[in-house]
């Protein structure tokens, strides 16, 4: 059993039933022993049933002017507990106050199982130079994503390809070959610019970044997810919508923060379902970068906005957890269906999701106010 360090410091007359840490007894002769072990048995059995443990064995000595009673606990609280029980009031530690206050707060609930079934509907093309383990990665990735949005959405994803490099070259010579609206020049500015992954229609890029050492299992496995919900968008509302000619412009699909948004929250969702991250972590690091950032939702409907806003993608995924607050998360694809149709996004954002673009961003600066 572990060992822990608790400093209780009491009174130093009997310690009476009814007495607690927080109102000790007023200062008199030195505790005895056999005070001291009542001051420790009494705080201990105030809490019992809330904490769920049982006192086996308490024992005591003196340590220079205080006394080391040691309480061995059996049940949830199993252990050895160390209560230093002194004349002179002083603050308790932590695990003191824990105690005092109730009890530590319950274990988290076990993760669920990652999904079965069939995964991403995909072919590849990797460059010599990505390792298996590389490569086992990118498709664990995409194939939770696939999972998750078929449990969660009720939706496959479009049979799509995928291109993995490391080496620069190789993947501009792939990627200008196989997007023919881009020259090897547009190509490489793309790439050498530093981006990480990329989605466009049935297919999607992962680059030299992708592969940098420093990232977690966990981000590179939300990256290949990420980029497989946007096959969905560019399925349903079609490769022009979600493109820009400039900075400034709102792409014909809605505000750059909606795509990316809801592309994060699904596969944030999934790789919490797969097993790898738990949802309050997940959702605490939403609320903790969006409360360090000022930037409003409204100047983040484009890619200025993302480009220079640190850390914005956080942002853009608690925004897209409010819109689905209380509504299904299959708006999201009657959403990019009504764009697909020729829908202008204001109107279909206001006919989906019940309120007017205006209304929301408003609704969203008032509720991040709230964090």
């Amino acid at each position: 059993m572990k060992a822990v360090a608790l400093a209780l410091l009491l009174g130093a007359t009997a310690f009476a039933a009814t007495a607690s840490p927080s109102q000790p007894a007023p200062q008199a002769q030195a505790l005895t022993k056999r005070q001291a072990i009542a001051a420790v048995r009494t705080v201990l059995n105030a809490h019992r049933i809330d904490c769920g443990h049982r006192l086996v064995r308490i024992s005591a000595r003196r340590s220079g002017v205080r006394w080391r009673v040691d309480a061995v606990l059996g049940g949830a609280l199993s252990g050895t507990a160390r209560w230093l029980v002194a004349r002179t009031p002083a603050p308790a530690n932590a695990l003191a106050r824990t105690i005092s206050a109730g009890c530590p707060p319950p274990a988290p609930p076990p993760l669920p199982p990652p999904l079965t079934g069939p995964g991403a509907p995909a072919t590849f093309v990797y460059g010599a130079e990505i390792s298996a383990v590389e490569r086992a990665r990118v498709e664990r990735g995409l194939n939770a994503g696939a999972r998750y949005y078929r449990s969660a959405l009720g939706r496959e994803l479009p049979p799509f390809r995928v291109w993995a490099y490391r080496d620069l070259d190789a993947l501009v010579a792939a990627y200008a070959q196989n997007e023919p609206t881009f020259s090897l020049d547009q190509a490489r500015r793309l790439w050498e610019g530093g981006q990480v992954a990329h989605a466009t229609t049935r297919k999607v890029w992962f680059g030299p970044s992708y592969f940098l050492p420093g990232r977690s299992e966990a981000e590179l496995l939300r990256i290949a997810a990420h980029e497989a919900f946007h096959l969905f968008q560019y399925e349903l509302a079609g490769a022009r919508a979600l493109g820009v000619s400039g900075l400034d412009e709102i792409p014909v699909a809605g505000p750059w923060w909606i795509s990316e948004g809801t592309a994060k929250y699904f596969a944030d969702l999934a790789i919490v379902r797969e097993g790898v991250l738990r949802l309050e972590d997940v959702r605490g690091e939403w609320i903790r970068r969006t409360k360090v950032n000022t930037t409003s939702l409204a100047d983040l409907a484009t890619l200025r906005g993302q480009r220079e806003t640190a850390n914005p993608y956080e942002v853009y995924t608690l925004a897209t957890e409010l819109l689905l607050r209380d509504r299904s998360p299959t708006l999201v694809f009657a959403y990019y269906e009504a764009i697909g149709r020729g829908v202008a996004w204001r109107d279909a954002f206001a006919s989906t999701f019940g309120r007017s673009i205006d209304a929301f961003v408003a609704e969203f600066e008032a509720y991040r106010r709230t964090l």
